[in-house]
């Protein structure tokens, strides 16, 4: 199989894959808004639905691994104001830290505001790094920091676990 038919194939399993966890994550949070549930049954139906979105997320890097190996993968850059960006991608992550008791810290001072980069694909680098560093990290902290020198970004997600 050529790599282009490879990522192809991809392409068309992510596809449908995506609309099986569409119909999962739908269903659950049907169940969750309507169906008056024991504490018990609504904290399983959050891990079925926590499940879902990171099926989600690894099928949109692998379907994006075959496209960049293919040479199919095209970055779309646009101004984006990186600080915001930053803060909003570990924002979205506090939540699975605190739940583990991790400190959840980030430093990013003297970045120029706005930068032209693929917001999408940095904020889902970003994401998988931080959430990789939570899910491993037993106690302690995550540390996210980015700093800026002679143009050159350097992105370093740091934690305490093994």
């Amino acid at each position: 199989m050529s790599e282009s038919q490879h990522a192809h194939f991809l392409a068309y399993l992510g596809h449908d894959l995506r609309n099986y966890i569409g119909a999962i994550t739908g269903y659950g949070r049907l169940v969750m808004r309507k169906a008056e549930l024991p504490p018990k049954q609504q904290d399983n139906m959050r891990k079925l639905l926590d499940s879902a979105e990171e099926l989600y997320d690894l099928l949109e890097c692998a379907v994006d691994l075959a496209k960049l190996e293919s040479g199919c993968l095209l970055l779309q850059p646009d101004d984006v104001d990186l600080p915001s960006l930053l803060t909003a991608v570990v924002e979205r992550a506090r939540p699975k830290a605190e739940i583990k008791g991790l400190n959840l810290l980030l430093q990013c001072q003297g970045l120029p505001s706005l930068v032209s980069v693929d917001q999408r694909r940095l904020q889902q680098v970003l994401e998988a790094l931080i959430d990789n560093a939570i899910r491993y990290t037993e106690q302690g902290t995550v540390e996210c920091t980015v700093t800026y020198q002679q143009d050159i970004f350097h992105f370093l997600i740091a934690d305490t676990g093994p």
